[in-house]
C-alpha cells in the first residue's frame, strides 16, 4: 500500500448532506461538543455547517484536533486507498464509517 500523508485534503470532514457520515458521538462527547441529535437512529452525530462541513473545521484544519471524537481518532482513509479507484470521496469515507463500526 502506497503511504500518504494525512492532514490537508479534510474530506473526512466534509459530509455533504449525508447524515450517515457524520461521525456518532459518545453520550459524553455529546456533552462537550456541539451536535445535533439523530432521531431516526436514535444517536448524536457532531453538527454540520449549512454547507456540510464539521463546525469544528476552521481555516482548513481541525480546530478541536486534541479533543476531537474517538470516531474522528481511529478513521484513516490511507487504510483504503487501494479501494478508491473509481470512488468518489465520499463511498470512500461511508466503507471507512463502516469498517469503524465492525
Amino acid at each position: 500500500m502506497k503511504k500518504l500523508e494525512c492532514g490537508s485534503c479534510t474530506a473526512c470532514c466534509e459530509w455533504g448532506d449525508d447524515k450517515s457520515i457524520r461521525p456518532v458521538l459518545t453520550t459524553d462527547e455529546a456533552n462537550e461538543l456541539r451536535h445535533s441529535y439523530d432521531v431516526e437512529d436514535n444517536l448524536f452525530r457532531l453538527e454540520s455547517d449549512a454547507n456540510g462541513k464539521c463546525v469544528y473545521l476552521i481555516d482548513g484544519g481541525c480546530s478541536i484536533y486534541n479533543y476531537r471524537p474517538m470516531q474522528c481518532k481511529v478513521f484513516d482513509c490511507r487504510v483504503l486507498y487501494d479501494q478508491m479507484k473509481g470512488k468518489t470521496f465520499i463511498n470512500v469515507i461511508n466503507i471507512g464509517w463502516r469498517k469503524s463500526h465492525d
